[in-house]
């Protein structure tokens, strides 16, 4: 396994830690803070292939979502996902704000807006913290298990319609029944969801969305970041209902 790799690896694991701790003493974490501690990890340490930037001008707290994902290598192809993220409560074991609304909106419904506009695959990344044996029922990744790897997980936007519904019941159990939930490692590690680069249907594409993988990574995502932000073109980054990215995540797989 790549750096990269060993670090989403660690930081699922520090994110099963630290929301179990939070909740244990009363400090309750939100999504914003995890996802940002998360960059913050990334940024500090800057492990081969993989970096971060700062989208300026997102209003993510009102509309848009929390990540952008570019997988891939130039010469070969990028995968590019829209990422939106969700805490577990584990006082109460449900994911308590998946039914945000922004105006006449919901959160959801952006995202895929976004998604469908631009081409992206869209994913939701849950942060949990459960107990390794409630894990092991809900592994689904064809590597062996590997407690706490589930500390965040990515689901893709059919699994989180159906946890959307009105009066459905949002626990772990119900967001990792489905068989494409899956540590978020997988993305980069498992050859089946990061390659072979070629159009066609995705397995964690929406149903019946055939999705194109990008042959060259955007310009502005070339170059190291200047002060960990850039400002994001117009190409590629519009929508009828306005969402962007907080955070651009670049992991090339060939290094």
């Amino acid at each position: 396994m790549n750096s990269a790799v060993l670090l989403l690896e660690r930081l699922a694991e520090e994110t099963w830690e630290r929301l179990n701790l939070s909740y244990k003493l009363s400090c309750p974490l939100s999504e914003q803070t995890l996802t940002d501690i998360n960059v913050l990890e990334v940024v500090r340490c800057r492990p081969s292939g993989l970096r971060v930037y700062k989208a300026r001008g997102n209003d993510e707290p009102k509309k848009g979502f929390d990540w952008e994902w570019y997988i891939g290598t130039n010469g070969t192809g990028w995968w590019r996902y829209s990422v939106q993220a969700k805490k577990l409560d584990v006082s109460y074991n449900r994911y308590v704000r998946f039914r945000h609304a922004v105006g006449s909106r919901f959160q959801i419904d952006i995202l895929a807006d976004f998604a469908r506009t631009n081409r992206t695959i869209p994913l939701y990344c849950f942060y949990n913290a459960v107990p390794p044996k409630v894990e092991h029922q809900y592994w689904h990744c064809n590597l062996p298990f590997k407690a706490r790897q589930l500390g965040c997980s990515v689901a893709p936007l059919p699994v989180a319609r159906q946890l959307h519904q009105r009066g459905f019941r949002r626990s772990f159990e119900a967001a990792h029944q489905d068989p494409r939930v899956l540590p978020w490692r997988c993305v980069v590690a498992c050859p089946l969801i990061c390659t072979p680069f070629q159009p066609g249907h995705h397995p964690l594409a929406p149903d019946g969305q055939l999705v194109h993988p990008l042959r060259e990574l955007p310009a502005f995502l070339t170059r190291d970041p200047e002060g960990n932000s850039v400002e994001l073109p117009r190409e590629g980054y519009t929508s009828e209902l306005g969402g962007l990215p907080r955070w651009i995540m670049v992991m090339d797989v060939a290094v």
